[in-house]
């Protein structure tokens, strides 16, 4: 299971629906954050950081550029889709002006926001 946001608010609700011995993964910054609903049932909790491996110089720091690459191949292939609809403002990126669908629409898709649909857990 991904927690994107929110993640201290939806807690109860994530250990109620995780597989027993399932992995639980997450972006965001709670505050506090107690894992221990999670104990009897085994899940794994797996925080991730976008720059770990560059600030630490972790040994696996080279993966870094591998899976934005993967990334980068799924959005093209259309496996991971876009849920832009408009932007707000400009961050002097001609691609992030509110008037600038055109540009964005000729933009390689590897340079827009992405979302992607996990596949549901299965009990073993």
């Amino acid at each position: 299971m991904f927690s994107t946001t929110n993640t201290d608010q939806h807690l109860a609700e994530i250990a109620r629906l995780i597989a027993p011995q399932g992995c639980f993964a997450l972006i965001d910054d709670p505050v506090s954050l107690d894992v221990s609903p999670f104990k009897v049932k085994s899940v794994s909790t797996h925080w991730e950081f976008m720059f770990t491996r560059s600030m630490f110089g972790t040994v696996n720091v080279a993966a870094q550029g591998a899976l934005l690459n993967e990334v980068s191949g799924l959005v093209d292939a259309g496996t991971l889709k876009t849920t832009l609809a408009g932007a707000i403002a400009s961050i002097g990126n001609p691609l992030c002006s509110s008037n600038s669908f055109a540009a964005r629409a000729a933009a390689p898709r590897s340079l827009w926001p992405v979302s992607f649909r996990f596949p549901r857990e299965r009990a073993a």
